[in-house]
């Protein structure tokens, strides 16, 4: 059951349940409506997706159906089946139409973040939840979506983060038309409703994927798109399963999303603090010392490799990750050959059943609102993700027709070295996510200390080495020469020691979403303790 609640990001609390079953979300009503489909049969996948689509209605600013959804499953095994652990990596691809030669013919030479139809790719959440439902799930999609489709019709209360980020982009180019779509805007607790989103909500539950592709949404979609965009490029799945990467670290066995994903950065960045040998105590200046710098080797070339098909096996072989350990120097940050706070607008949750089924699913419009286009009709926000390509034809995630972008999307797991699940964790935080998610394993595993603990501890993320302007989603243009950004009380503690080894350390005034939304659900041999971060303003983790 239910806890606490945090009201303040200052206030270092996560909201902590423990039961049988458990789920942790960044709001309360997508926790409790995720529960109640606990209570009536549902499993964990069921239980998520009600989850996601309740906050695709009340937390437009991080996440939406016209966004992305990636997402690692632990399924326990039935009978004689073995466990088993997947990955679903739906993201859309960009239009057949799309053309880096144009773009550069404009003067640009990176992807438009804002006000342009090519960082929208086809939206892959939808497809994500029937691919979903169809493979784990026990309940109707009609009914998974109910909730989500009540808030949108009969309202909701603003949170917090809502309403401050929707007074931010009413000062941004285009404002006219969000302030149409937000009706004037709102302040925390105004009752919001989504009529446009309850009607494409209801759409899908009763006709399934083309009543949303080939739909409705689709034409709307071609329509303002102005034929950047056709039904040709709307008519295939962007769902794919695939097999987790992983390797171990910390006693345990840690995994995540193969490429287009950097989830394999969590995994490196994990078995090279491993081989590097992380200190027993957290206050020793050599723990962040490991921490940082593990993230920076595992990640400093992550765009010169990570796209469509890229290899981690054999990017971060056993060799390789032994090579890359034996940089670290314990008296200095080392220099490598090859970064605005990451704080890329996302949704992470977790949930466990009773029998034992995990998922740790993040779904995103990359940034805020995304690209601060949107659907006349329906008021659906779509997504940016095609920043996460490159204009430089060098580069495995070039803008090319009908190409996945790099993702930053990471969802985690950890099972014991015979298959048992023990951990489910995610964040949002952009590229930040693989930093912010080895501090959580280094804590929870490593240490061996309390997952409320090791939620609430204050962290660093990686900023750019000048630490002026940011599109949240470029922390490796630098070649990993990073600027390291510390949470106040970290700076406190950490900042001199850091600055003595060569960081070049910059404090944050305040704990807020830069450093993630962080979810943590830990099985233990004789319970499920679960921790929602407070730097969600509302986050709320609860079980039966």
């Amino acid at each position: 059951m239910p806890i606490e609640q945090p009201t303040s990001a200052q206030n270092l609390r996560p909201a902590v349940g423990t039961g049988a079953a458990m789920v942790s979300t960044i709001e309360a009503s997508a926790t409790e409506a995720a529960l109640q489909i606990l209570r009536e049969g549902g499993n964990a996948i069921d239980a998520a997706i009600t989850a996601n689509a309740v906050l695709s209605v009340t937390a437009q600013n991080m996440c939406g159906i016209g966004g992305d959804l990636l997402a690692i499953i632990y399924d326990p095994g039935r009978e004689s089946k073995r466990p088993e652990v997947t990955t679903l990596n739906s993201s859309g691809r960009s239009s057949r139409r799309a053309s880096a030669s144009r773009l550069k013919s404009e003067g640009l030479r990176k992807m438009p973040r804002h006000g342009r139809i090519e960082s929208v790719t086809v939206p892959g959440c939808v497809d994500g939840w029937i691919a979903l439902s169809e493979r784990f799930g026990t309940l109707p999609l009609e009914r998974l979506l109910d909730s989500a489709i009540t808030l949108a019709e009969t309202g909701f209360a603003s949170s917090a983060l809502l309403a401050e980020d929707a007074e931010e982009i009413s000062h941004l180019k285009g404002a006219t038309e969000y302030r149409t779509a937000f009706k004037g805007g709102y302040s925390t607790g105004t009752i919001v409703r989504r009529p446009g989103i309850a009607k494409v909500l209801r759409s899908i539950a009763s006709s399934g994927r083309d009543a949303f592709y080939q739909g409705d949404f689709g034409k709307e979609l071609i329509g303002i798109s102005m034929g950047y965009f056709d039904w040709e490029d709307l008519k295939k799945s962007s769902a794919e399963w695939s097999p987790p990467v992983q390797n171990s670290a910390f006693g345990y066995q840690i995994l995540s999303l193969p490429p287009t994903s950097q989830g394999g950065l969590t995994v490196a960045s994990a078995a090279i603090a491993e081989r590097i040998g992380l200190p027993m105590d957290q206050q020793d200046p050599q723990f962040l010392h490991t921490l940082i710098e593990s993230s920076r080797l595992a990640g400093f070339d992550r765009d010169l490799w990570i796209g469509e098909g890229a290899d981690f096996d054999g990017h971060f072989s056993e060799s390789e990750l032994d090579r890359r350990a034996s940089m670290f120097n314990r008296s200095h940050r080392i220099q490598l050959d090859e970064s605005t706070p990451t704080s890329g607008d996302t949704t992470a949750l977790c949930v466990i059943d009773t029998n034992g089924m995990g998922i740790s699913l993040v779904q995103s419009n990359a940034s805020g609102f995304g690209s601060l286009l949107f659907t006349p009709e329906s008021q659906i926000f779509l997504h940016n993700r095609g920043i996460g390509f490159s204009l430089d034809e060098s580069r495995p995630n070039f803008y090319s027709s009908s190409a996945l972008p790099m993702h930053t999307l990471s969802p985690t797991l950890v099972t014991s070295d015979d298959s048992r699940l023990k951990l489910l964790t995610g964040t949002m935080g952009g590229d930040a996510q693989p930093q912010i998610l080895l501090q959580l394993l280094a804590t929870a595993l490593h240490l061996g200390i309390d997952s409320k603990t090791a939620v609430s501890n204050p962290r660093f993320v990686f900023a750019p080495q000048r630490h002026s302007g940011s599109d949240g989603f470029s922390t490796w243009d630098s070649q990993g020469e990073v600027t390291v950004l510390l949470e106040p009380t970290l700076s406190v503690t950490h900042g001199d020691s850091l600055k003595s080894l060569g960081h070049r350390v910059v404090a944050s005034p305040r704990s807020d979403s830069t450093f993630g939304h962080a979810h943590m659900i830990k099985v233990e041999s004789d319970a499920i303790e679960g921790f929602a971060d407070p730097r969600s303003l509302g986050g709320l983790c609860a079980g039966i």
